[in-house]
C-alpha cells in the first residue's frame, strides 16, 4: 500500500509539475501590440473630435504567421474632407508625426506599383520614416486614408461612407521589424 500511495504521489507530482511548465510557457508569449499603443494616442484625439470609430482590428506579431506588429481602425468623423485632412495633420503633428500626401515614389513602401493603388494613393496621408513613439526599432509606418468610395468593417454589410459633411478616416499603424 505504501509503494501504491508513492506512485500516486510522483504522478500528481509530475502532473503538477507539467502544468506549472505550461502555464509558465504560456506567460512567456508576448501579447502585446507596439502598433496599437503607438495608434492609441491618436484614437483619443480622433474620438475626442467627435469621431465615431466602427471598427478596429490588429496583430503583436509574435506568431509563426505574423513577425510584424500592425493596428487598423475606421472612423466615420462629422465633418467635410478639407476639414478632416487638417484635423489628422494636426493629431499626427501633436504626435510626432509629419504627414504627407503619398505620392508615387511611396508606392513601393506601400505595397508595390498597382492600379489600385494608384486610384488611392491620393487618398493617403503617410509618414513612414518616424519613431516620435521609440516603442520599437526602425520607423513607425503611419498611414491616414480617406477614401472616397465606401468602407466595410470585417463582418459587416453596413458601410461607412464620406460626403460633405462626413469623412471616413481608415488608420493604419505597424512597425516593421528590419
Amino acid at each position: 500500500a505504501k509503494k501504491k500511495w508513492q506512485t500516486i504521489l510522483h504522478r500528481l507530482l509530475w502532473a503538477f509539475l507539467i502544468c506549472v511548465a505550461i502555464l509558465a510557457l504560456l506567460n512567456a508569449i508576448p501579447n502585446t501590440n507596439v502598433a496599437k499603443d503607438v495608434a492609441m494616442p491618436l484614437d483619443r484625439d480622433l474620438v475626442s473630435h467627435s469621431a465615431v470609430k466602427n471598427c478596429e482590428s490588429g496583430d503583436g506579431g509574435h506568431g509563426p504567421d505574423n513577425t510584424q506588429p500592425w493596428y487598423g481602425s475606421t472612423y466615420e468623423l462629422p465633418v467635410g474632407r478639407t476639414e478632416a485632412i487638417a484635423l489628422i495633420n494636426d493629431i499626427a503633428s501633436k504626435h510626432g508625426f509629419k504627414l504627407h500626401q503619398a505620392t508615387k515614389k511611396d508606392q513601393a513602401t506601400m505595397g508595390g506599383e498597382t492600379e489600385i493603388a494608384d486610384i488611392y494613393l491620393p487618398d493617403n496621408y503617410i509618414d513612414f520614416t518616424s519613431n516620435p513613439t521609440h516603442v520599437s526599432p526602425g520607423p513607425i509606418y503611419l498611414t491616414f486614408t480617406l477614401p472616397k468610395k465606401d468602407q466595410y468593417c470585417t463582418g459587416s454589410n453596413i458601410p461607412s461612407s464620406s460626403d460633405a459633411n462626413h469623412t471616413v478616416i481608415s488608420l493604419s499603424v505597424s512597425n516593421p521589424r528590419k
